[in-house]
């Protein structure tokens, strides 16, 4: 979840810049899951493979589950637009080709030059199963020309929440 977002450039060359046509996703998404999931189970499918894919979207019913518009500006106001994902677990070893972590994706434009802002999601452990990962996210530089590098972090200040499910009673559904 993108719980809040805003940007202050001071001290930079560009410090009275806004980022324009603000988006968030995921990316190294992981598609598929077993119904009787173990820890450590590897991603067999994977959508978003390092970038936000048109091909990817255009087979979910609600592309909103993975990408999201946030915002036509965001600048020093902070602004709350509560964009929630959703993903199976994905708990590589190690951040590889094969098996990449899952990264949540701020990307807009600075002038006319598009950036990225990826954060690896709850890195090292990655997504874990029945967890939500909560973001306030304050965005101090420029991002970078590719949304699977993963972003300096001096680049931003992120404060995450790990929110576990709550679990509740049984009950029927009818049908």
């Amino acid at each position: 979840t993108v719980k809040a977002i805003c940007c202050d450039f001071s001290g930079t060359p560009y410090a009275e810049s806004v980022i324009r046509n603000v988006k968030a996703y995921i990316t190294n998404v992981n598609a598929s899951c077993p119904l009787l999931y173990t820890e450590g189970s590897r991603a067999t499918r994977i959508i978003n493979m390092g970038m936000l894919n048109p091909s990817d979207l255009r087979l979910f019913k609600s592309k909103e589950i993975v990408m999201q518009d946030i915002s036509p500006v965001v600048g020093r106001t902070t602004i709350y637009p509560d964009a929630r994902f959703l993903c199976y677990p994905n708990t590589p070893e190690e951040d590889s080709p094969g098996s990449p972590f899952t990264r949540l994706v701020i990307e807009g434009k600075i002038g006319s030059h598009t950036c990225y802002w990826p954060i690896t999601v709850n890195a090292p452990e990655g997504v874990i199963r029945g967890s939500r990962y909560v973001y306030d996210i304050f965005i101090r530089r420029k991002g970078v020309t590719d949304p699977d590098i993963p972003i300096e972090p001096t680049s931003m200040e992120i404060k995450m929440n790990i929110r576990k499910w709550n679990d509740i009673d049984e009950y029927s559904v009818g049908f």
